[in-house]
């Protein structure tokens, strides 16, 4: 079991554009939404990839939601579509994919998740895709991992960890670390344990934990910025490893330079801040 603690020595891996980088060599980011009136989760996510250095941002949303999303946002671009099984023709020019965050619950958007997952994008699962997946009745969502050419990540709370894998609450923090990583194992897939103490664990057995954050970052919204950081960071085509501890780092660091009072929306705009600080000493 190698583990190691996640600081700020990990900021030296971050991908940092080049002087003649354009918009689509910084990288495409895809996301999916929910209805309208549940669009505010996918739009935390997508200004967080924006912010993070994603290059080329699109929210995909149904009609109804798209025009409220295309209402709010002047730099993420906004694509209709139905949720109808049949993915965008272009899904395969996107370096990552985010489906989950407030998408709700029909067999529709079962069957659209079934089959971006059946993709090789690198893509990451938040939110609703893992209560999905927990309650997958129609195959084995782990089974489409193992086979796919791209990797997964799937992001949840302790609450949805425990739902998900079927484990034993752990009676101490060891503990949890090894049932995460054993579950990124059983689930061919990187996990990040959200929580206090976040532990990311490959499929490899490779496992990182940040130790410090703050109390702050526990309001509703802030998993969403959390999981457009991931996205955003692998749509530049950084490692997922190396991608799950820069974000949760940075997501980090922003909520403990906001403090009190934080709320989800706040995080986006920090995170430049954070970052400014750091490409300043590279």
């Amino acid at each position: 079991m190698k583990v190691h603690a996640i600081d700020k020595n990990i900021m030296s891996q971050f991908p940092w554009p080049d002087i003649d980088a354009n918009k689509h060599s910084r990288g495409r980011l895809a996301l999916f939404s929910g209805d309208e009136l549940h669009t505010g989760a996918i739009r935390l996510a997508a200004n967080a990839g924006a912010r993070i250095g994603a290059g080329w941002v699109v929210i995909h949303a149904p009609f109804d939601a798209a025009k409220i999303i295309a209402g709010h946002e002047t730099s993420i671009m906004v694509k209709a579509i139905k949720y109808d099984g049949y993915i965008p023709k272009d899904i395969e020019d996107y370096g990552a994919l985010i489906i989950g965050p407030a998408l709700g619950f029909d067999g529709a958007k079962y069957a659209y998740l079934r089959n971006l997952c059946q993709t090789n994008v690198p893509i990451v699962l938040d939110a609703d895709a893992i209560t999905y997946i927990a309650n997958s009745q129609n195959g084995n969502f782990f089974e489409i991992f193992e086979e796919r050419g791209a990797p997964v990540v799937l992001t949840p709370h302790s609450g949805e960890f425990y739902r998900l894998f079927k484990f034993e609450q752990a009676n101490n923090f060891d503990q949890k670390i090894k049932q995460t990583i054993d579950a990124a194992n059983m689930a061919s897939a990187t996990i990040v344990h959200k929580g206090a103490q976040t532990i990311i664990a490959t499929p490899d057995g490779e496992c990182a934990i940040l130790e410090k954050s703050t109390p702050f970052l526990a309001s509703a919204g802030t998993g969403d910025v959390l999981s457009g950081l991931i996205g955003g960071l692998i749509a530049q085509g950084l490692d997922e490893f190396i991608a799950c501890q820069i974000a949760v780092f940075i997501h980090s660091q922003a909520g403990i330079s906001l403090g009190a009072g934080l709320m989800a929306q706040d995080l986006p705009i920090e995170i430049a801040e954070i970052l400014n600080q750091y490409y300043k000493k590279t």
